[in-house]
């Protein structure tokens, strides 16, 4: 009995150290991606991000970078030329930064932050409006 918990055990530990091992290959590969902004700051509108990438790549991860909390946020991937589809939706505010694990193949991600507005906050006294400031893509080595 002792072994076979000894062996689950081990089992675990080298895949979780596979896991990392795997993290580590992540490179980032949104060079030469442009990036940009639709929408108003109205209630009603929603706030469109998009990132188009040169060249379709694979994805593992997606890092969402605000300048304070940004409610309501859905994440589309580019399946082809100006046709989206959905892969997460985020309700709770986004404060800072969100990572989002995923196993795509893209030349484009969109955000859309839907329904809420994003909240003002006090940067240094002044009041500035809490968007989404940068998106980074990582996915794995060699894909050039």
């Amino acid at each position: 009995m002792t072994n076979k918990i000894l062996l689950c055990f081990m089992m675990v530990c080298v895949i979780g150290c596979a896991a990392l091992l795997k993290q580590d290959e992540l490179v980032r590969v949104d060079q030469g991606a442009t990036l940009t902004k639709s929408g108003a700051y109205y209630p009603s509108r929603a706030q469109i991000y998009k990132l188009l990438l040169p060249k379709r790549r694979s994805i593992q991860k997606i890092i969402i970078h605000t300048n304070g909390p940004v409610p309501n946020v859905a994440v589309y991937i580019q399946k082809e030329k100006d046709m989206w589809h959905k892969i997460k939706e985020i309700k709770s505010p986004i404060k800072a930064s969100y990572t989002l694990e995923v196993a795509v193949t893209t030349d484009g991600i969109k955000l859309a932050q839907t329904g809420g507005r994003a909240k003002q906050r006090l940067a240094f006294g002044t009041a500035e409006i809490a968007e989404i400031t940068n998106i980074e893509l990582y996915g794995p080595t060699g894909q050039d």
